[in-house]
């Protein structure tokens, strides 16, 4: 994925089997547990827009995308710049799969960037 790119939608969640079995019904999404009991990844039947649900998100009813960057660092930088401040510094997934941070711009609104371990 190119820098700006959306890369994939997370929310919030306290219990994975009930998410699971309510968005299987309601929008036919399937679901990856590969991430461990802390992230239930779904996929949308297009293929094409997928996240996960997680603990860590703030706050429940809280959605938060993610958006692909060439560098936590300089896009947290930037962001800090321009009136938007750190929400959460770069944190590693797993050194096969990349990074991860957030920042609120100044209307409050918080964005996940994701930079990947395969630099392209």
């Amino acid at each position: 994925m190119a820098h700006g790119e959306i890369q994939h939608v997370e929310l919030h969640t306290t219990d994975n089997a009930a998410t699971q079995s309510f968005y299987e019904q309601v929008f036919g999404w399937t679901f990856d547990h590969s991430m461990g009991e802390f992230y239930l990844m779904f996929q949308d039947p297009s293929g094409r827009v997928g996240g996960g649900f997680s603990k860590e998100i703030p706050a429940l009813g809280t959605v938060v995308f993610f958006v692909t960057v060439d560098s936590i660092e300089k896009t947290l930088a930037q962001a800090a710049e321009l009136g938007g401040g750190v929400v959460q510094d770069k944190k590693l997934i797993d050194a096969n799969v990349g990074s991860w941070a957030s920042f609120k711009d100044p209307a409050g609104n918080v964005i996940g960037i994701f930079e990947s371990a395969q630099k392209q």
